[in-house]
């Protein structure tokens, strides 16, 4: 199981806004960042380890990250050279808000396993939300050459890509998305919206188009797709898609804005 980043390009009717987010913020069951069992039994207090890592994994899951920290750090110590332990310990601290500490340990992880995937796809999500995007791309870029086939770190990566300016090899990382799974509609989202950064309006409109044949109920793509249209002179049919991205999230304000721009421009 792994985390990683979010998908929602959103745009403004008057100004280009990248509001993107990763993906485990959105809390999809699947994506969530898990917690992970020992499975290093070299340490001489490994029993005690387990059951202080599955206590820790208890609180964890019931966001107590604070008290699931100080259980984690006894893993480690009991356990120094398990990548699971300080792989807990990073991830639980990152929730509780103690994001440099927190990477410290992931780097910890990857130092006794560099092949170890999720703290590669969580300090990519970490650095992208700090904004240090370079460091973003490196992580997620190992994390897909760890898992080649997990079309969702290939979306993410399109997403610190673009969020750097990097059209044309975010393009590349939104297509391999695609090819994993054709079915993917934050994908074809976020295709639409390099084309958009691109000024390739027409291709932007069928990709986000596709976005919502395969996800009606994402409203990212109905927003985008009003703005899409709107670009190309087409204002009614840009405030429908505006109203439709409300209807599915009332108190978004991205889209009540753009509605009210588009109302401006009607008149």
């Amino acid at each position: 199981m792994k985390s990683t980043l979010l998908v929602s390009f959103v745009l403004f009717a008057s100004v280009i806004i990248n509001s993107q987010s990763l993906n485990y913020k959105d809390d999809t069951p699947d994506r969530t960042p898990a917690f992970e069992n020992l499975n290093d039994n070299s340490g001489s207090g490994y029993a005690d380890a387990v059951a202080l890592n599955n206590q820790g994994i208890n609180l964890a899951l019931a966001k107590k990250y604070d008290e699931a920290s100080k259980l984690f750090r006894q893993v480690v110590g009991a356990v120094p050279l398990s990548p699971e332990a300080h792989y807990n310990l990073g991830l639980s601290l990152l929730k509780s808000g103690h994001e440099s500490e927190g990477i410290e340990f992931l780097n910890h992880s990857i130092s006794i396993q560099p092949d170890h995937l999720r703290p590669h796809i969580v300090l990519g999500e970490a650095f992208y939300q700090r904004g240090e995007l370079d460091k973003s791309i490196v992580e997620l870029r190992r994390a897909g050459e760890l898992d080649p086939k997990d079309p969702v770190t290939f979306n993410d990566i399109a997403v610190a890509l673009t969020a750097v300016n990097d059209y044309k090899q975010a393009m590349e990382a939104v297509e391999t998305a695609i090819k994993l799974k054709p079915d993917f509609a934050n994908a074809y989202n976020n295709r639409g919206m390099i084309y958009y950064n691109t000024k390739k309006y027409k291709e932007s409109i069928v990709s986000f188009r596709q976005a919502i044949a395969l996800d009606p109920a994402l409203a990212a793509a109905h927003n985008n797709l009003g703005t899409a249209l709107a670009m190309t002179g087409k204002v009614k049919d840009s405030l429908k898609c505006y109203i439709e991205a409300i209807r599915l999230k009332p108190d978004w304000d991205y889209a009540l804005y753009n509605v009210a721009v588009s109302y401006l421009k009607l008149g």
